[in-house]
């Protein structure tokens, strides 16, 4: 059985970071931090988590997908993965309509279709494929990297729409406050 923690945002980053050694420290496999609002960025904490630690997996439990670009994320994950090789395992979420509309100021609007079309778009660029402005949901023109990253994408679902879209596009599932 694997077992994984949560790593809580603490008051700074250093104490935050001490949670991953510890996470490693105590044999667990894998550690998560999630991207809390108006907290610490989920995308560095972890780059950093990686770097502090050799053995467990680190994740994210999860960033949102509405204010993540596709792109920024791919080449964050990247460069996690290059730190960390095999051990970055990226998980996203549409985030919750108070937190996008009231904290970001964006529209939050058919959430299951948009987590579907980050994922498939993050995966293509992760992939090292090329994509052009047409083929692709977010317009993203960008020459491929011809180079494959692995990094496992897993997707939270609180309801069976977005878990039917976890089985299509994902590597697995997070849940939370469901049964």
């Amino acid at each position: 059985m694997r077992i994984g923690v949560t790593v809580p945002a603490r008051a700074t980053l250093e104490a935050t970071l001490a949670g991953f050694e510890l996470a490693e420290g105590l044999g667990v496999d894998s550690a998560w931090f999630s991207q809390p609002p108006g907290g610490f960025d989920a995308l560095t904490v972890l780059a950093l988590g990686a770097v502090r630690t050799r053995t467990v997996r680190v994740g994210t439990a999860v960033i949102p997908t509405y204010p993540c670009h596709p792109l920024v994320t791919a080449r964050a994950a990247r460069t996690m993965a290059a730190a960390a090789p095999g051990r970055v395992v990226l998980g996203v979420s549409s985030g919750h309509r108070a937190w996008i509309e009231h904290e970001y100021g964006l529209r939050f609007d058919r959430p299951v279709r948009r987590v579907t079309e980050w994922i498939q778009t993050v995966r293509r660029l992760l992939r090292g494929e090329e994509l052009s402005a047409s083929d692709n949901a977010f317009g993203i023109d960008v020459a491929g990297s011809g180079t494959e990253t692995e990094v496992p994408v897993v997707l939270a679902a609180t309801g069976p729409q977005m878990l039917a879209a976890a089985v299509r596009v994902a590597d697995g599932v997070l849940t939370w406050m469901c049964d």
